[in-house]
């Protein structure tokens, strides 16, 4: 049983408790007046029908009460029956609501340490961009240095031909 606001409403032990003590006090009540009434019968000597009668009228109106505090007792029996599963439940259900949020912790910090590696996988990477850029400025300084050798030595245009051919077959690879 939920509120509106999701809190649990329960009927405490010790409402149960009082209720069965209750119970208990009144049937005890009783028999001690029926008790009393057949002492003071047993006493009198009077009309023997009028307090047979009187005694029967009593015990019929002491079953009814037994039968009243019987199914009062029953009721509160089923419902501390249907609150310990309840209790039960609940404990379930943290429990499972831990593991799941242990696991979520777990994720998180899964999560945080895959973020920490993109992170340096990208620093590396752009350490190698940076340098794979140097080099490419490099390489491009010495073909032209290589263009300007090749004006003086005409020999060596073969050479260099073949060289930038090498050249582009590894930037496509």
């Amino acid at each position: 049983m939920s509120g509106v606001d999701g809190s649990v409403n329960k009927i405490g032990w010790n409402e149960v408790m009082l209720s069965l003590n209750k119970a208990n006090d009144e049937w005890n009540k009783a028999s001690k007046a029926l008790a009393a009434k057949d002492r003071a019968l047993s006493k009198s000597a009077g009309d023997e029908s009028a307090s047979a009668a009187e005694v029967q009228y009593q015990l019929e109106q002491q079953k009814g009460i037994y039968e009243v505090q019987r199914v009062r007792l029953m009721r509160l029996e089923a419902e501390c029956t249907r609150l310990s599963k309840f209790e039960a439940e609940c404990t379930r259900l943290t429990e499972s609501l831990a593991k799941k949020e242990t696991s979520l912790i777990l994720c998180s910090q899964e999560k945080n340490k895959a973020i920490s590696s993109i992170e340096l996988l990208q620093k590396e990477l752009m350490v190698q961009t940076q340098t794979a850029e140097r080099f490419k400025t490099a390489l491009e300084k010495e073909i032209d240095r290589n263009s300007q050798v090749q004006l003086k030595w005409p020999g060596l245009q073969y050479e260099i031909e073949n060289f930038k051919f090498s050249l582009e077959s590894a930037k496509k690879s």
